[in-house]
């Protein structure tokens, strides 16, 4: 099996390749821009910072 996806990975010109990473790199940071969920967990993760801050100047 191993031999067969590099003998794929080798049909594939390095351009081609390059673009294929990008496209997908670029359609995932679009999806989190504007998921809500990621939104919401950005929020979330804010809200957790400022609360350990606070305790930690408490010390």
């Amino acid at each position: 099996m191993k031999g067969f996806i590099m003998d794929i990975i080798g049909l594939i010109p390095i351009p081609v390749a390059l673009g294929m990473v990008l496209y997908v790199s670029a359609q995932l940071e679009k999806h989190e821009k504007n998921c809500p969920i990621h939104a919401h967990l950005q929020d979330i993760n804010r809200k957790i910072d400022m609360i350990l801050e606070h305790l930690l100047e408490k010390r």
